[in-house]
């Protein structure tokens, strides 16, 4: 007994010897993986921080889309949505670090480290009032950043996601085992990947076969077998629970705009934490999709998209002679009446300015480079913008301007107005020389508004 014991033990000290050996050797593998990117995959790659992070980005204007897969993941688990979403937006969609073809070389595969990554990548990108959309893990992400400011975000869209613990599986503990980890991801990418990854996805997809094509198995199954990505999604998965624990603390702080999506056949846990989120979160909405499980936008591509457009900015009609401003304006507290210098808005003719509504109080200035964020733009902004074009889109006396960006002054030949504005109040401004700029407060309705208008300019 004692020598079976003893073999026993030696066997065991063996294979872990070779384990460890065949996780050194291929020690590269995961920080670069070993799936060669060619031609037939598309995407282009960015440095950021000390990894190297591919990424694709469409359409040329509009508002921008900022997409985060799962764990595992990449870009073409938004295929579904990108081209037909890039003809209204600018859509980015990237590889998480250890997925796809991104590398590891740092990484220490954290929600927290995610959202780091996340907002260098806005920034080097040079995105900006971005909605932010994230799939399963990566609206994990989402939701991490929605409790910690960033002015270049303007809201979030978390689909199908867990948000407040999930419990890691007995295979991702072996894979991220001290010693034997890495070599077991060798093994089993090398045996039974391909078999786990097909049966895990026909889960998620609830044996869905229509929508879980060939071509999304095969590709799956070379980006997802990779021994970097078996690891990165084990090591995700073991620290998912702490990470969400400390994310859920935070919750409170969210004060933008979230939409909460999921599939009703998806797991019971993504249900409950999804409604979970949205009666603790008083700016959030849901939406639940029947007869759709984990792969929202495989399944429900199109009412995904109506959902992210709803972030958008609202349509404004418009035409050749109405401007639309494009600048941010900046001031610092002491430079307001530096017209020249700093762009306050200067309006020399008649002019009837809509702007969007700011979070400035009466007489606040800012005291730095940094503007407050925008605040979600109500429905009776966009009536009160297509009222009040209508009226005056045969005049040739009374110039509209719709500006798209925050301001806090507007100067003209005669004075110059500091706008009274806060997020509930919309900036009207009206222009009549020789008289001096007047600020509308929009606490009436667009009718009575583009009335009052109307009546300044006798009717023009």
């Amino acid at each position: 007994m004692k020598k079976i014991f003893k073999y026993l033990l030696y066997l065991i000290v063996l294979i872990t010897l070779v384990l460890f050996i065949v996780g050194k050797i291929n020690n590269t593998s995961f920080k670069e993986g070993n799936l060669k990117h060619t031609a037939s995959w598309q995407g282009q790659f960015i440095d950021i921080g000390k990894e190297r992070i591919r990424y694709i980005q469409k359409g040329e204007g509009g508002q921008d889309v900022l997409l985060i897969h799962g764990t595992p993941g990449s870009i073409e688990d938004w295929q579904p949505i990108i081209d037909s979403l890039s003809t209204t937006h600018r859509v980015t969609a990237f590889d998480r670090p250890g997925n796809g073809f991104s590398t590891a070389n740092n990484y220490n595969y954290t929600i927290k480290e995610n959202v780091i990554i996340v907002n260098q990548l806005i920034d080097k990108l040079m995105l900006d009032s971005v909605v932010v959309v994230g799939h399963s893990y990566g609206g994990s992400i989402a939701a991490r950043m929605a409790t910690t400011k960033n002015d270049k975000v303007k809201s979030y869209v978390i689909v199908a996601s867990p948000l407040y613990n999930l419990k890691a599986g007995g295979l991702y503990k072996l894979i991220t085992a001290p010693l034997i980890g890495k070599g077991m991801s060798v093994l089993i990418s090398k045996t039974v990947a391909s078999k786990k990854i097909e049966e895990g996805l026909l889960a998620r997809f609830e044996g869905n076969t229509k929508t879980l094509t060939d071509d999304f198995l095969t590709s799956r199954k070379q980006l997802w077998s990779q021994p970097k990505v078996l690891y990165a999604t084990s090591k995700e998965h073991i620290n998912y629970d702490n990470d969400l624990k400390e994310i859920s603390d935070n919750y409170k702080n969210i004060n933008a705009k979230v939409s909460i999506v999921y599939g009703t056949n998806d797991f019971q846990q993504i249900l409950t934490d999804s409604k979970k989120l949205h009666n603790d979160l008083s700016t959030s909405e849901i939406f639940a999709l029947e007869n759709t499980a984990h792969f929202v936008q495989f399944e429900k591509p199109k009412a995904l998209m109506e959902i992210i457009k709803n972030h958008s900015s609202p349509k404004i009609e418009s035409n050749n002679k109405h401007t639309i401003i494009k600048e941010k304006f900046f001031f610092l507290k002491n430079e307001i009446d530096l017209p020249i210098k700093k762009k306050v808005y200067l309006s020399t003719e008649n002019e009837v300015i809509l702007f969007r509504p700011t979070e400035f109080n009466f007489g606040k200035m800012v005291e730095d480079n940094q503007s407050d964020k925008l605040v979600t733009l109500d429905g009776n902004f966009e009536v009160l913008t297509n009222r009040v074009t209508n009226s005056f889109k045969n005049s040739e006396n009374v110039k509209i301007t719709i500006s798209e960006k925050e301001m806090i002054a507007i100067t003209s030949e005669v004075d110059t107005l500091y706008l009274n504005t806060s997020k509930h109040i919309y900036g009207i401004i009206i222009n009549k020389p020789p008289n001096k700029p007047i600020f509308l407060k929009s606490n009436h309705t667009a009718k009575e508004i583009s009335n009052t208008i109307n009546k300044i300019f006798n009717n023009e």
